[in-house]
């Protein structure tokens, strides 16, 4: 674990998704990129299912772009 890096943001939760796509490395016919993109789909589905009311708007935007960070 990266103290950095933390493996969530509020009530968002990236761990599995980071364990996904570190296992994704090793899997046979999956390129860099495509384990990238599902790391990125899968972060942006932690952020839009922990702020999925439309009053948590706010919160859920703020979580995408710590997950743009994350990507890229």
């Amino acid at each position: 674990l990266n103290p950095l890096i933390p493996e969530r943001w509020g009530n968002a939760r990236f761990t599995s998704s980071c364990r996904v796509h570190d296992d994704c490395y090793s899997t046979c016919g999956k390129s860099r990129g495509d384990c990238d993109r599902e790391f990125h789909s899968n972060l942006r589905n932690s952020c839009k299912n922990a702020y999925s009311h439309w009053s948590k708007r706010v919160q859920r935007e703020s979580c995408l772009r710590v997950v743009a960070g994350y990507h890229s």
